[in-house]
Order: C-alpha cells, then structure tokens, then sequence
C-alpha cells in the first residue's frame, strides 16, 4: 500500500463545514496515516473533524480542539482511521483563514 496526499496546506475561508476529502469506491476506502492542523495567526483557533460515511452519518468525530497561536496539532485519534468507501472527511473551524490542514493516507 502506497501513502498519498489527501490534502496539502488547505485552509477553510469560512467557518461552515468543509470537505477536505472524499474517499473512492474502493472497498477498503482510505486510511488516514497523518493529519496535522497547524495555526500560524496570532490568535488561538478551533477545529472539529468528521469523517462521514458513504450515507452521510457521521462515523468518527474528533471533537472542538484547540490550537494556540503559531502551533501544530496532531490529533492522536485520528491516524488509523478509516474513511470508508465514498465517504468523505470534513472540518469546521473557528475563525476562518486560521488553521491549515495537512494529511495523508493509504487505501
């Protein structure tokens, strides 16, 4: 199994919730190896994970984490998880512009 990009240095305009990825039709779907939230404003900020089944119900969520101004997060949680099959993996954060998201995975 090959690591991939998901998302590189995505970071949401708005604070409404944001796909960040959507898994194939492949059986397995995808394996998160890495994700990594980092905020660069002078300020701290807020995000909330969901990764969503092919039906749209939420299989795993990470809860509202804080990152402090000009920090790196790496949610211990969520490498290892799987987004299924068409399912997608989302964020929320609060305020916009404040947190870019980085992840990579395996099918």
């Amino acid at each position: 199994m090959a690591v991939k990009s998901l998302f590189n240095g995505v970071k949401p305009t708005t604070t409404a919730e944001t796909t960040l990825y959507t898994a194939g039709s492949t059986a397995n779907g995808m394996r998160v190896v890495k994700f990594v939230a980092s905020n660069d404003t002078g300020a701290a900020a807020t995000y909330t994970v969901r990764i969503y089944s092919a039906s749209g119900t939420p299989d795993h969520i990470q809860p509202v984490t804080v990152v402090n101004r000009y920090k790196v997060h790496v949610p211990p949680a969520l490498p290892g998880v799987v987004i299924p099959a068409n399912g997608r993996l989302t964020v929320q954060v609060n305020p916009a512009n404040s947190i870019s998201f980085t992840g990579a995975g395996e099918s």
